[in-house]
């Protein structure tokens, strides 16, 4: 008769490899080593072990072998592979017993047994026993990972939108630059005026692509290189100042050519 440990049906023999890997390590044995060891990704790894039951099947193996003790009964249940979430209601579990793993899992990461006995009016050691059988820790770790997921993807979409508004708003303010000096005639730019035009666009630019306006250096102990970190661009409002100033400015004075290019400017040093 197979043991809990022996190759499962429908389990794939690289799968059933990494398993063999876990259950070699003995009961301190941990996915990050695994994954480290056999150089896979560590979510990978994890998500194997909850579809595999690792956990579940190593502690049968250390039973076995005298280094642990039985787990109570009621297994627990075996998570479905038809396409639906791990947090999904799973065969077997009734409507009843997922509305509690919902609110253990609606708790978010500080959730604990205790308070999810409290909100169910139900002992601490029934809501073991559930979390146990319907192996509620794996499945709120796998919910966990797809929150994440939705917020770094929420995250990088505000900031792309983001970058398009600022270079709208960049180039708004090179053509209105490029008015304004194109309306000049006959005045000097002075070096410090067009510096000025370069600086306030570019930071503009550079706030846009999420790069650093300047940098600054701390010196530390004696012999030992300055510390460096980057000072965040102004915000939008203050860039927009900014440039204004340095356009009002310019518009005093025409130019000896008749017209300057804005690229051009931008090429002087900084």
């Amino acid at each position: 008769m197979p043991t809990p440990w022996d190759q499962q049906p429908g389990e794939p023999d690289e799968d059933y490899a990494l398993f063999l890997h876990f259950k070699a390590q003995g009961p301190g044995r941990t996915f990050k080593r695994v994954a480290e060891e056999n150089g896979a990704a560590a979510r990978r790894v994890s998500t194997l072990a909850s579809r595999h039951a690792w956990k579940d099947r190593a502690h049968a193996y250390d039973v076995s072998q005298g280094n642990a003790k039985p787990q109570p009964k009621n297994p627990p249940i075996t998570l479905a592979e038809d396409g639906r979430d791990l947090w999904d209601r799973q065969i077997g579990e009734s409507a009843k017993r997922w509305g509690q793993f919902c609110v253990f899992r609606d708790l978010g990461r500080t959730r604990t047994l205790k308070r999810v006995a409290e909100r169910l009016n139900i002992t601490h050691r029934t809501a073991q026993e559930y979390a146990h059988h319907f192996r509620w820790s794996t499945r709120c770790e796998a919910f966990d990972r797809h929150m994440d997921e939705q917020w770094v993807a929420a995250i990088q979409e505000r900031q792309r939108r983001m970058v398009q508004d600022h270079l709208k708003l960049a180039a708004t303010f090179h053509e209105k630059a490029a008015e304004a000096i194109g309306s000049l005639v006959g005045q000097t730019l002075s070096a410090t005026e067009t510096v000025r035009l370069a600086d306030a666009y570019s930071k503009l630019i550079r706030f846009a692509l999420g790069e650093p306006d300047q940098n600054v250096a701390i010196t530390g102990r004696t012999g030992q290189p300055p510390v460096r970190f980057s000072h965040v661009p102004a915000d939008d409002n203050a860039l927009r100042a900014e440039l204004e100033e340095a356009i009002t400015q310019l518009a005093r004075k025409q130019a000896t050519t008749g017209s300057v290019d804005p690229y051009d400017v931008l090429n002087l040093p900084e």
